[in-house]
């Protein structure tokens, strides 16, 4: 019974250091959910397969993505210094990747008719349980249907930048900067160039051996050296008879340059002839 007991204040002790631990966990600004009147613009380009692949959502910041100059850059996080430095690079790379978000919207837009355009903004893509100003707007200014889709998407993403931009600066401690970082870049979908790359190099593994036997079979067996055709006739070409000019920079007729200039064209013929002469 002794032994119960203290192991249940055991249990107690560490439960309880557990919840303390959770308490004084310092929480960061979360990303901003992506704001509904967003999807239906999101899933028509997933439908109408327009998408680009060299633009890498990252998920809980739709509005925003990354490209290979970004990715590039990700690394020169580890050699920062200060809370500014950090602050001042992570809010850059927000900027830039909201900044290519928006142009993949434009270019996914390129790609879509103006009859695929008028028709989406036609139909609506509210439900009433959405708060008036997170409704989908088809009638924002714009010229032209593409514009008008181009800016009902911005009215929302612009605003979700602004926030959370806002939330980001609102950090006053290098620690939470870092997590920040950290939970920005574990959120960035895997590249096309590198997702699926252990499936594709597992499933290819048995084909190298009889890849790189090919290659030493080629490299044993190609004659590489030295091939020295013969030539029985040889034409040759003279320009014109060279000016006696010597001061040649003192020239101005072309063609006395060229003549000048003109090399000597020597062209061999083989006894035997290979293609058409």
């Amino acid at each position: 019974m002794g032994q119960v007991k203290h192991s249940l204040y055991r249990f107690a002790w560490i439960l309880a250091f557990i919840l303390a631990a959770g308490c004084a966990h310092v929480n960061i600004p979360q990303p901003h959910d992506r704001s509904e009147p967003l999807d239906p613009q999101d899933g028509f380009f997933i439908e109408k397969k327009v998408n680009d692949a060299r633009y890498v959502n990252i998920r809980g910041f739709e509005h925003m993505k990354v490209g290979r100059p970004l990715f590039d850059r990700i690394e020169e996080y580890e050699s920062l210094e200060g809370l500014e430095a950090k602050k001042s690079f992570v809010e850059e790379f927000l900027k830039e990747a909201y900044a290519l978000n928006d142009r993949a919207v434009v270019d996914a837009s390129q790609k879509l008719t103006v009859e695929e355009i008028s028709a989406f903004l036609a139909v609506p893509h509210s439900s009433e349980e959405e708060d008036e100003d997170e409704e989908f707007d088809p009638n924002v200014p714009g010229d032209t249907p593409r514009e008008r889709f181009l800016n009902a998407y911005r009215k929302h993403a612009e605003e979700e930048f602004r926030r959370e931009l806002s939330a980001f600066r609102s950090i006053s401690s290098e620690e939470i900067v870092d997590r920040y970082w950290k939970k920005l870049v574990s959120s960035i979908d895997e590249s096309i160039i590198t997702k699926g790359r252990t499936t594709r190099m597992v499933s290819m593994a048995p084909l190298v051996p009889f890849v790189y036997a090919w290659i030493w079979y080629h490299e044993l067996t190609d004659d590489r050296g030295p091939h020295v055709p013969e030539f029985s006739d040889r034409t040759v070409f003279y320009p014109e008879e060279r000016t006696s000019q010597e001061d040649v920079s003192r020239i101005t007729d072309d063609w006395l340059l060229l003549r000048y200039y003109a090399p000597v064209v020597a062209q061999e013929k083989a006894k035997k002839l290979t293609y058409a002469p």
